[in-house]
Order: C-alpha cells, then sequence, then structure tokens
C-alpha cells in the first residue's frame, strides 16, 4: 500500500515538474542551465563524464517532490527510507561501494551540488518545506 502511494505522489511531482521543465526549455533550474550544472557537478565525482552531464529528474525539487507542500506522512517516509537503505545496503554487498555509487548516484547529484541558499532561493515556490 505505502509503495503505491509513494508512486502516485512521485507520478504527480515528475508531472508538475516536467510543466516547468518545458517551460524554461529543458534549461535547469539555476540560471546558466545546463552549463552551469555541469560545472557544478566538477565539485563531487558525478557518475557520468562531463559531456553526458544533464538534470534529468524533472519531479524533484532539491530532493523534495516537486510542488509537495506538506510532509510525507510517518508510514511513508519509514517505509521509503527503509527500502532506500535496503537497496542501497544490498547493491554494496553485491556490487562494491564504488558500483553502488555508480547506481544511485545521479539521485543525489543535483542535490549534492545545490547549496542551502540556492535550495531556498530556487525552489520557494515549488515547495514551502523548510
Amino acid at each position: 500500500d505505502t509503495a503505491s502511494k509513494i508512486l502516485a505522489e512521485m507520478m504527480i511531482s515528475d508531472a508538475r515538474g516536467l510543466e516547468l521543465w518545458k517551460k524554461k526549455g529543458k534549461e535547469w533550474i539555476l540560471s546558466g542551465g545546463v552549463e552551469e550544472f555541469r560545472n557544478r557537478c566538477q565539485m563531487i565525482p558525478c557518475s557520468k563524464n562531463q559531456d553526458e552531464l544533464y538534470p534529468k529528474y524533472e519531479g524533484l525539487a532539491g530532493g523534495r517532490f516537486h510542488g509537495h507542500r506538506d510532509k510525507l506522512p510517518n508510514d511513508m517516509s519509514e517505509d521509503l527510507a527503509f527500502s532506500m537503505k535496503a537497496i542501497a545496503g544490498s547493491l554494496v554487498l553485491s556490487l562494491g561501494l564504488e558500483s553502488m555509487w555508480q547506481c544511485l548516484g545521479p539521485l543525489f547529484e543535483e542535490l549534492l551540488i545545490l547549496s542551502p541558499d540556492d535550495l531556498r532561493r530556487e525552489y520557494s515556490h515549488i515547495s514551502d518545506l523548510p
């Protein structure tokens, strides 16, 4: 039941994010667009080479679901956290740490390259969670 609720939230977020993405002409949320995204990715061990770097998760807004105004219910967030830990742990055991990061890293790259001020400023109209 929790998985279907999270999937529903993800689909709504993707639709909202895609709408904004199209308005911006497939550019990244910060001024400077894709070039700024690539420049910032040099600060972290990104999973792809520089020419392949491109922001791709329209439904995520600085690590949050796009347009989501309320916290997820505790049961959903606890189940999601447990599932993520289980997936990461199993990938480390089966593939090793570096290969696990190659699998999961792209989910976190955009979040890792944004400062707290960037998050507050750029996503204030998308999600008002502190």
